[in-house]
């Protein structure tokens, strides 16, 4: 692939998306324990992702699906959660991707020397910095609304488009003048009511949907191109064509495209929801190698129940309990 596929678009270019407004009320900075990063092998700076005192009860409801969670996570790394359904993993992964407000706690990235020791204040991470892959992306989700199609003609906010239409898949993207843009690509109201994870036409308008259309510079568009192409290389989808229909591509494919989707917007945190679920013996080999690929480059959070397929990526490991309570532990494999 080379720079020159921009010419299959329009001659304006795609910028990056501002981000969502899903951020937490603010959080004063704390000082983590550094002991609490697990150190890697590492000869340099490093960073951990770190989650301090996250819980979680609904509005209007009197318990909390997750209590004091904590744990960080080491920079190029993978890191693993796993438990009983309905212990509260997935709500979890909505809350370190900004898909829902924690009722208290905070979500940073603390920098390290190489000793160990902090060398910056932590940084609070935006949820416009992590990427997350559900469940079975490739599966169509139906939209649970009253809403009909005229009403979004005239709603004004992607914010609540994104989170709601797309059907989990949070597309960064403002307010406003872009809206008709993304209306013209759902031009039926079956796709606006009966949802599938992917709504463009093509591998390449799929991958770069949600970036709003604006004129840019030759250096801006060598820029995004060169993203594209890191996106579509890292996920081994070299060989497919970028005119491809997405719902033509088999469910190994679909997978690949969702992490690609991702990957584009170059995430600080990538976050996996059983990445391995539903596939067959060859598409799981294919996302494992994919996996331990990716974690060279990326930090990785996987929820899963096939611990023993992934066990050979894994640097940390938790157990989701009844309740919402993490606890480190090994992988009872």
């Amino acid at each position: 692939m080379k720079v020159s596929f921009f010419s299959k678009m329009s001659s304006s270019c795609f910028l990056s998306p501002s981000p969502l407004s899903l951020s937490t009320t603010t959080t004063p900075l704390v000082r983590f324990n550094p002991t609490k990063c697990k150190a890697l092998s590492v000869s340099g700076d490093y960073s951990c992702f770190q989650v301090k005192g996250l819980t979680y009860r609904p509005p209007g409801t009197e318990n909390n699906l997750l209590n004091d969670v904590n744990f960080s996570l080491h920079e190029k790394s993978l890191g693993l959660i796993f438990g009983r359904s309905g212990s509260g993993k997935t709500t979890l992964l909505q809350l370190l991707a900004g898909l829902v407000k924690p009722t208290s706690g905070s979500i940073h990235i603390q920098k390290y020397d190489k000793d160990g020791i902090p060398n910056q204040a932590p940084e609070l991470l935006p949820p416009e910095r992590v990427g997350i892959v559900f469940q079975f992306p490739e599966r169509e989700k139906r939209l649970e609304t009253n809403w009909k199609t005229e009403d979004f003609l005239f709603h004004q906010k992607l914010d609540v488009f994104s989170m709601q239409v797309t059907g989990f898949r949070r597309v960064c993207a403002g307010p406003s003048d872009h809206f008709g843009f993304y209306i013209s690509r759902l031009n039926t109201q079956q796709r606006i009511l009966g949802l599938r994870y992917f709504l463009a036409d093509t591998v390449l308008e799929e991958v770069t949907f949600g970036w709003p259309r604006q004129k840019g510079s030759a250096q801006v568009k060598e820029q995004l191109a060169l993203r594209l192409q890191r996106a579509i290389t890292s996920v081994g989808m070299n060989g497919i064509s970028l005119d491809e229909d997405p719902h033509a591509l088999s469910g190994g494919y679909k997978r690949r495209l969702a992490l690609a989707i991702q990957l584009v917007q170059v995430p600080d945190l990538l976050i996996l929801d059983e990445p391995l679920a539903g596939l067959d013996w060859k598409a799981r080999a294919d996302v494992v190698k994919l996996l331990k690929h990716l974690k060279k480059e990326l930090t990785l959070l996987v929820v899963s129940h096939d611990l023993k397929e992934l066990s050979n990526l894994v640097d940390q490991s938790w157990r989701m309990e009844m309740g919402g309570v993490l606890k480190e532990e090994p992988l009872p494999i």
